[in-house]
């Protein structure tokens, strides 16, 4: 029995266009001494994640804390809610972040 892989490859192809990704608008409290283009790309390592870039410029709130708006886009693993929790707990474990407050989640197409 032959298997027709072009077939297979196709419904493949065509249920991975399908897909949509979370978008996440969010605000990040990180260290001064830590450059915020390397915290984004700390995040950017994260499974799932495809996109970072910041909305809002970075904005000093005291000598060594700042505030900058970033949005993320990423893959979803099973539901929303709780990918979202596993990627703010992952956020939240690098070094040089302190908090995150989520501002908007939006789903977006590929």
């Amino acid at each position: 029995m032959r298997v027709d892989t072009t077939n297979d490859l196709q419904k493949f192809i065509n249920e991975e266009v399908k897909k949509k990704l979370v978008q996440v608008d969010m605000v990040i409290k990180t260290d001064v001494s830590i450059p915020t283009k390397v915290l984004l790309t700390y995040i950017r390592a994260i499974e799932g994640v495809t996109i970072v870039h910041i909305v809002e410029a970075t904005q000093r709130i005291s000598d060594s804390q700042e505030l900058t708006r970033i949005r993320i886009k990423y893959v979803p693993y099973g539901k929303i809610k709780i990918s979202l929790k596993r990627l703010l707990l992952k956020i939240q474990t690098i070094s040089g972040i302190f908090s995150t407050r989520v501002l908007k989640v939006n789903m977006v197409d590929i």
